[in-house]
């Protein structure tokens, strides 16, 4: 079957006919011009227009090709002529093509198709001296009068630069997505990390303007402004580290010191303690043995201990309970935070530790929050040799326990950690 009776065939399928269609009127379709005028008029087009154009009659055969798409093609003279363009086209680009074709030439639709061509090669098959080159093609109806008289003119232009534009275009949005993801994650854990010693010194401010009107105790005044200033020095440690970690450098070690555990959970209890009476919670402390010292980043450690108690208390119904002891086992010191709170389903205690993965309360809610902390925690443990072990029930509360080795190296670099 050639072009033209492939080509009416889909016309008719187009338009629903189970018979030939009507004939066309003179009016409709005017007989092509001859042989040495169309030649003329295609040479005039060449001059004007650089695009490949081959020339279809009002019956869909190829009347003529122009030098500049046998160009393109890369085919000698001639090379083009009855179905030779068709059996170019890829296998499945065909019937594209030729739905296209139709529509133009039965509804006088422009219509736009991209195809691949094989280039190269006057002979079918010579597919060894030949490759692919993705054409766009538009189709545009004639009509008598016009340069080509009637029919449909397809204009054939190189799809590369464009498509390496689409492509370029795309890797640019992704790189740009993948730089807004992460400015939005780095936003997220500043504010996670600013919110609680903040929380603490709103905390121990109020407690304060509280005590003062109705106890003026100098010793437990003393005591308050203590705390609001370890508070602010931690919120200083936090903010210095982000410092560091914006510089040229991107990034600086903290060196580790020996720290005094007990007296650094300590300090975190009293530190979340107007929190958590905020919020209604017992905050217990426990070292049931002393503890050895660690060697360790003290602001990393801070850090550790306040996120977890942070979720904790975030977790707990008023009236609730969160304890934090510390134990030794063996070569490591235990942290463990334990709550009463509202637990965790089995499926998303693995979840957790991903950076923004945020829990739903046993109503459906979702607790305020940026599902940063415990990601933080991960991070911070792992960069001093560390592991995070998270063990729950549903209504039953969660048990999250953070082993470090007693000694680590000596120097460690916890920002770089959380980037």
């Amino acid at each position: 079957m050639n072009i033209a009776a492939i080509t009416a065939r889909f016309g008719r399928r187009r338009r629903g006919e189970t018979t030939p269609p009507r004939a066309a009127s003179p009016q409709d379709y005017a007989a092509p011009p001859p042989a040495e005028t169309l030649a003329r008029r295609i040479a005039l087009a060449e001059a004007v227009a650089s695009e490949g154009v081959a020339f279809y009659a009002p019956d869909g055969s190829l009347i003529a090709a122009t030098p500049a798409l046998e160009k393109l093609v890369a085919v000698r003279a001639g090379a083009l002529a009855g179905d030779a363009l068709l059996q170019r086209l890829d296998i499945g680009d065909r019937p594209t093509f030729l739905r296209a074709l139709a529509t133009t030439l039965a509804d006088g639709e422009a219509a736009t198709v991209t195809v691949h061509c094989r280039t190269g090669g006057d002979d079918i098959g010579g597919l060894a001296a030949s490759s692919v080159a993705v054409l766009d093609v538009t189709l545009r109806r004639t009509f008598p009068g016009e340069v080509f008289g009637p029919g449909v003119l397809a204009r054939f232009t190189d799809a590369s630069a464009r498509i390496e534009a689409a492509d370029e275009i795309r890797r640019l949005r992704e790189a740009l997505a993948t730089t807004i993801g992460a400015r939005s994650r780095e936003l997220g854990l500043l504010g996670h990390e600013l919110r609680t010693p903040l929380s603490a010194v709103l905390g121990f401010a109020e407690t304060l303007a509280l005590t003062g009107e109705s106890d003026p105790d100098p010793a437990r005044v003393r005591e308050y402004a203590g705390l609001i200033a370890e508070a602010g020095r931690h919120l200083m440690d936090v903010v210095g580290g982000l410092i560091d970690q914006a510089g040229p450098e991107g990034g600086s070690d903290e060196t580790a010191e020996e720290v005094d555990l007990e007296a650094l959970l300590e300090r975190c209890r009293r530190m979340m303690a107007p929190v958590a009476d905020g919020a209604g919670i017992d905050l217990a402390f426990t070292v049931p043995a002393p503890l050895p010292a660690v060697l360790a980043a003290p602001r990393a450690c801070r850090q550790i201990v306040i996120n977890l108690l942070s979720n904790a208390i975030k977790f707990t119904d008023r009236a609730g309970r969160v304890e934090l002891f510390a134990e030794r086992a063996g070569d490591r010191v235990r942290i463990v935070v334990r709550d009463t709170g509202i637990g965790i389903a089995p499926a998303e205690i693995d979840r957790l530790g991903t950076p923004f993965m945020r829990l739903t309360d046993n109503t459906g809610r979702r607790r305020e929050g940026a599902g940063l902390g415990l990601s933080v925690v991960k991070a911070l443990a792992a960069v001093h040799g560390g592991t995070l072990d998270i063990r729950s029930l549903p209504g039953h509360g969660t048990t999250v326990a953070v082993d470090l080795p007693v000694a680590v190296a000596a120097s460690i670099d916890p920002v770089r950690a959380l980037a």
